[in-house]
């Protein structure tokens, strides 16, 4: 699974994609940390109350502009490249607001500013407790990569982080 270093501001998109806005600001149980690019920071602390019980009691996160998604980054920083046997994983654990009702998440993931190369993954809505898709999410190279996510007809927009 990939973890998520940092999340930023998007930047225009297709017609499909919606317009970011600026991240909700930190609450304030959390405190800003290393791992933002763009826009959106990092923060560390405990999740928004909307995220239920998903037996995290807080850590790194990003949430989205939209304010419906929140991404739980498990890596201490994103990689790029190969990810070896032994290495640590991009584990991210992407929490929505919005319900499910049985759909896949669909990611997709491109260089902030930029069409190519593209990265697509689909989670399958069949994690628990609550509104839940653990992933792993890796890219090519670094940088910062604007991500896109949909399930249900809802999206959120994040970027993230790579080294």
């Amino acid at each position: 699974m990939a973890g998520v270093a940092g999340v930023a501001g998007c930047t225009g998109g297709s017609a499909a994609s919606p317009v970011p806005t600026a991240a909700a600001p930190p609450t304030p149980d959390t405190s800003p940390t290393a791992g933002g690019c763009g826009t959106t920071t990092a923060v560390v602390g405990e999740l928004p109350e909307w995220t239920g019980p998903v037996g995290l009691p807080g850590g790194r996160y990003v949430t989205s502009h939209e304010g419906n998604a929140v991404g739980v980054i498990f890596a201490s920083s994103l990689r790029s490249g190969p990810i070896g046997p032994t290495d640590a994983s991009n584990k991210i654990l992407w929490i929505v607001q919005e319900p499910r009702k049985g759909n896949d998440l669909r990611l997709t993931l491109r260089p902030l500013g930029g069409t190519e190369p593209t990265v697509r993954i689909t989670e399958q809505a069949n994690s628990s407790p609550g509104e839940i898709y653990p992933s792993s999410v890796d890219v090519p190279t670094p940088g910062c990569w604007s991500v896109l996510a949909e399930w249900n007809g809802n999206v959120a927009s994040f970027e993230l982080a790579y080294s």
